[in-house]
This record gives structure tokens, C-alpha cells and sequence, in this order.
């Protein structure tokens, strides 16, 4: 996905790109009816509405953290995948200006 989605097309592209690989995993495409089309369009949106809830500018590592946390969240439920997610700590806030700090959720103090 293209740098800077978040801002020029309102929606991240770690989101998109998750979505993307739950499509390619089970077959869903544009003219799919099936429950696949829905719970997929239902993880893209919950990711999108807690990232619009931290508020704040654009932040990779943050968002990427969350697409991944929902991600394995919604291959155990619908997949019945499982895999382990360590507790995430960021560790790149020195790097990122526009940091949240403590408004973040892997804000690593």
C-alpha cells in the first residue's frame, strides 16, 4: 500500500493490507455474498474507528501495532487460528515527533 493512505485517502494502509490478506486467504473478491465479505468489512471498520479514536497524527508503528492486535484477534474467532501476541511496548517513540506519549496505547515508558 502507498505511503501516507491515512491522510490522503482516510484509511490506513496496515488495515488495508490485513483485509487484503484475509481476502486472499479465504477467497472473498467484490461480488462475494458470504460471511467472509462481512466479517472482513467488520474488522477494516473496527480497527479504523479505534485508531480515530486515539486521535492523534499519523503514527505507523501505533496503527500497525493495532491492525495486528485486531488481526490476531479475528483469526482466532473466525479462523480459529491461533497465534501469540506478546504484550507490545513501542520502542520508536524517540524517532516520531508527532508521538502521542501516554495518549498511546504502546507507549513504552
Amino acid at each position: 500500500m502507498p505511503g501516507a493512505m491515512c491522510g490522503y485517502w482516510g484509511v490506513c494502509g496496515s488495515v488495508t493490507s490485513i483485509g487484503a490478506a484475509f481476502s486472499i486467504f479465504n477467497g472473498t473478491g467484490p461480488l462475494n455474498n458470504d460471511e467472509y465479505y462481512k466479517r472482513n468489512m467488520e474488522y477494516t471498520s473496527a480497527v479504523l474507528k479505534e485508531m480515530s479514536n486515539i486521535d492523534g497524527a499519523r503514527c505507523c508503528k501505533r496503527n500497525a501495532y493495532l491492525s495486528i492486535s485486531h488481526a490476531v484477534e479475528f483469526a482466532k474467532n473466525i479462523y480459529r487460528i491461533e497465534m501469540k501476541l506478546n504484550k507490545i511496548h513501542c520502542e520508536f517513540f524517540p524517532l516520531n515527533k508527532q508521538c502521542l506519549k501516554e495518549r498511546c496505547p504502546f507507549y513504552n515508558v
